[in-house]
């Protein structure tokens, strides 16, 4: 009989009394695991905010669901035990006393599948595991629900196997199932959290919790790292998708109604990420918020007011600073503020590898971070350094036992609450069949209606009369892997097909069933060209996928590079009738966009069922079926950066939080300023007439001098350019090293710096002999560099030692390529501007039509040479 039962026994037998009231377990907040290569971690963001203010009560008011409600949903024992088998309340004090250091530790220690063998969970009794964002059992993304199961039953038998020394206590095993179950193919994928705040619907939430937990219970996972409940406050943050809103009772009614849904199912529930995540400086992942515990906790803290109150079974940290101190080594904020100010009394988890931002502290090592409050640390390849140096650190009094031991107590009773201490418990708590259910995807299918918020509609075009002959353009419109955003089979939703989503429905697919049933025609062309002149048109396009760190932007200005404007204004043009349909994360600056456009609708990230989207935008007008009942969870930008203060959110608002047009409203927009540095709300005219706007931009006349295209910039690279930093190296056969530094590539090393004149720039190094290697950025899809007049590749560079002679080149999806040009010796008084001719790189053999890497660099030489590059962008030569 296993070690569990026998403590239970015994406890009976002498009755120990005593013993805390049973606390909420805890999950683990998002982690992303790229493919099980150990890259840097996710951190998830929570902003909720505490405040109402008229806005707030117009917002909660204006549609047509229930968010003013108090949660409908009950919160009575969401996760049920059997009795008749789980051990008293104190058998988990017995079971506490009965473990070793080496034992009590292992329970807070939580790896990576991709990195802990069932070997080392018979060793250890570690405490759980995690897969990470594109990790999956034994690596294999196509692996069924039935493989998922069976991976989490041989986690179990592992974990309770004593014959190698562990306590044989029950592993939990935790997954990012942010919008679904999005780690599994063939899974239900619900829109992102931003699309679901436009819903407005809390009752959508609890059935969009339980789905999803249902999906989860199917593959013997216990514990989901949700629900986001960030606040996002500048938009420049990559993980705005994550936030329902920045309307505080709507993000405290929706933590609780998901909390309720997931635990309603016997599931764990994790509100994330505490706290601030959503109000960094500049919208930068990670960074650092300025705030007092007030505006903390007025600004951010109602979602978790609303899943404590939820009994929300475990809290993550966050990755970001408050004030300038990482939250995760942050006494007053993780014990002060959640627990002693909020009465959270159950289990906090750490963020992948979130303790090695505390200041001295390191992947491995960090008993600050347990001091504050951290219980379980998650550390998906670390894992047993930090074991052994936790055990060290506590036989040295650096931390206490009694700390220990209230983390694992916390450890234990969620894990108790879960059931899984019973006897005769079973990983298989739902069957495989209900992962992508029709059930749930019907489910599904309508959060993608009620999430569409319409924006523009002159003249009522909308909803098109699907007997009609519609045109269809824009690649987008069959893209799975665009419509479903970060966090979808993979962390940042890239390097997937349409087949990575079996069963799920494009946005082509939905158009044209609704046309074929209505006894319609269609043309699908994705430049937007035909040959038989259509009634209307449907023009969709979007965001690249991404999530966390990737995601960052340095200003909210649209992609000129994206060809879909130059369809619109074709067709505008020819005088046809077009919808846009805009796939984001985010709320953008595109004003020009909605100016070539009759109507605007912005469909967020609606996930796998696609066909939601045809369901409101084609139908016979006199019998509407489904109106737009969307409406903005956060305003709408009226301009792309912040002038006065270029650290802070957008000020000026086109459209306020709360707007979003119904069919039957007869509300023409007109033409929209185009003035990226507008700073006026509201409704700002173009400054050109009409007809400049529309005659000035056919494809027949001159192109009008255009933005550029930014691929480095502020510390970053570009969205566009979601590949990020590689190189390649001689040294390694021409391999390639990816967001590493160049910690795989021997010849070439690079890092963000701080550069006394430019701030964070890029520095690039060769040690001395090197082999040939260069640095370069990296679009999966490519930008449109045709339409500049006098183009040029700009870029700064300043030369700091070594070699001083340098060669670029660009290339379009290899072995298409310019060819190296050499830019010779940098001038060594300063920051140097350098301009290429897009025209002879062109003649060398570049397709301007789809250039793929921002900037390609190296020193010819390569011997000892060290160089920093900022500004890398397209634009007309200056």
């Amino acid at each position: 009989m296993r070690l569990v039962l026998s403590l239970v026994l015994l406890i009976v037998l002498t009755a120990c009394g005593g013993g805390s009231s049973p606390v909420s377990n805890a999950v683990p907040s998002n982690p992303p695991a790229t493919d099980n290569s150990g890259s840097t971690d996710n951190t998830d963001t929570t902003d909720p905010t505490g405040s109402t203010d008229d806005a707030d009560t117009a917002d909660t008011t204006d549609t047509t669901n229930n968010t003013d409600t108090t949660d409908n949903t009950d919160t009575t024992d969401q996760t049920p035990t059997d009795e008749g088998t789980t051990p008293p309340a104190d058998a988990m004090v017995a079971l506490l006393e009965s473990l070793t250091i080496e034992q009590k530790v292992a329970q807070m220690i939580q790896a990576e599948i991709g990195y802990i063998s069932m070997d080392d969970i018979r060793r250890y009794g570690i405490g759980s595991v995690l897969n990470g964002g594109g990790s999956y059992p034994n690596g294999n993304r196509a692996a069924s629900p039935a493989e998922w199961l069976t991976y989490a039953e041989d986690l179990r038998a592992a974990s309770l196997d004593t014959s190698q020394g562990s306590a044989g206590i029950p592993i939990i095993w935790g997954t990012d199932a942010v919008h679904g179950h999005n780690n599994v193919r063939g899974a239900t994928l619900f829109p992102h959290n931003i699309g679901l705040g436009a819903t407005h619907n809390k009752d959508l939430l609890f059935d969009i919790g339980v789905a999803t937990a249902k999906e989860v219970a199917a593959t013997g996972i216990d514990w989901i790292f949700g629900p986001t409940v960030a606040q996002a406050k500048d938009y420049r943050w990559g993980r705005t998708y994550e936030s329902y809103s920045d309307n505080s009772p709507l993000v405290k009614d929706y933590a609780a109604a998901i909390v309720n849904g997931i635990q309603s199912q016997g599931i764990a529930a994790t509100a994330k990420h505490f706290i601030g995540d959503g109000g960094t400086r500049s919208g930068t992942d990670q960074g650092n918020t300025i705030a007092t515990d007030s505006e903390l906790l007025r600004d951010h803290g109602s979602g978790y007011e609303g899943a404590i109150g939820a009994q929300v079974m475990s809290v993550m940290a966050t990755f970001n600073s408050i004030n300038g101190q990482k939250v995760h080594g942050d006494r007053d904020i993780l014990t002060g503020m959640l627990r002693e100010q909020l009465g959270f009394e159950g289990m906090v988890v750490s963020d992948w590898h979130g303790i090695a931002q505390v200041s001295g502290c390191s992947t491995d090592s960090c008993a600050q971070a347990i001091n504050a409050g951290i219980d379980m640390i998650m550390a998906p390849d670390s894992w047993l350094p930090l074991l052994n140096n936790t055990v060290q650190q506590v036989r040295t009094g650096q931390i206490s036992e009694s700390r220990i031991d209230e983390a694992v107590m916390r450890i234990l009773r969620m894990k108790e609450a879960l059931g899984l201490f019973a006897d005769d418990f079973s990983p298989a708590r739902a069957d495989a069949s209900v992962v992508g259910s029709s059930e749930h995807r019907a489910l599904a299918r309508q959060a993608v209606r009620e999430s569409l918020v319409v924006l523009k509609n002159n003249q009522q075009l909308l909803p098109l009369d699907p007997s009609q002959h519609i045109l269809i353009a824009g690649a987008a419109a069959n893209d799975i892997p665009k419509q479903a955003g970060g966090w979808s089979v993979s962390w940042q939703g890239t390097g997937t097909s349409n087949s990575d989503f079996p069963g799920a429905t494009t946005l082509l697919q939905g158009f044209t069933a609704a046309i074929n049933s209505a006894q319609g025609n269609y043309t699908y062309s994705i430049d937007g060209t035909y040959t038989t002149r259509p009634d209307a048109a449907i023009v969709v396009f979007g965001e690249t996928p991404y999530a966390e760190g990737a995601g960052d932007l340095s200003d909210l200005a649209y992609s000129n590079s994206d060809v879909s404007l130059h369809y619109l204004r074709a067709l505008q043009n020819d005088g046809i009738p077009t919808v846009a349909v805009f796939l984001t994360g985010r709320p953008r600056w595109m004003n020009e966009w909605i100016n070539v456009s009759d109507a605007f609708v912005v469909a967020w990230l609606p996930g796998t069922e696609g066909a939601g989207v045809a369901d409101v935008l084609l139908q016979d007008r006199s019998n509407l079926n489904y109106d737009s009942t969307g409406r903005l969870p956060f305003s709408w930008p009226g301009s792309a950066i912040n002038l006065s203060n270029a650290s802070e959110p957008v000020t000026a608002d086109l459209f306020d939080r709360g707007y979003g047009l119904s069919l039957n409203d007869d509300a023409d927009i007109q033409l929209l300023t185009t003035d990226a540095n507008n700073t006026a709300s509201g409704i700002v005219p173009a400054e050109t007439t009409p007809d400049d706007t529309v005659n000035d931009t056919t494809d027949s006349d001159p192109v009008e001098p255009q933005e550029a295209i930014w691929v480095l910039r502020n510390g970053s690279v570009d969205t566009r350019f979601e590949g990020g930093l590689k190189a390649f190296d001689e040294a390694i056969g021409f391999g390639e090293c990816v967001n590493d530094g160049g910690g795989a590539c021997p010849s070439i090393d690079w890092a963000w710096v701080s550069d006394t004149d430019r701030g964070q720039v890029l520095e690039v190094s060769h040690p001395s002999e090197a082999s040939f290697a260069g640095l370069f950025m990296d679009s999966s899809n490519g930008v449109d560099a045709s339409n500049y007049n006098n183009g040029v590749i700009a870029f700064d560079i300043l030369h700091v030692e070594g070699e001083n002679n340098y060669t670029m080149k660009l290339d379009c999806f290899w072995p298409c390529t310019s060819g190296h040009q050499g830019i010779g010796a940098i001038s060594e008084d300063g920051w140097q501007t350098i301009q290429i001719s897009l025209a002879t790189l062109a003649n060398g053999g570049l397709n301007l039509n789809s250039v793929n890497t921002g900037l390609v660099i190296w020193a010819t030489n390569h011997n000892g040479t060290r160089f920093r590059l900022d500004n890398i962008r397209f634009q007309e030569a200056q």
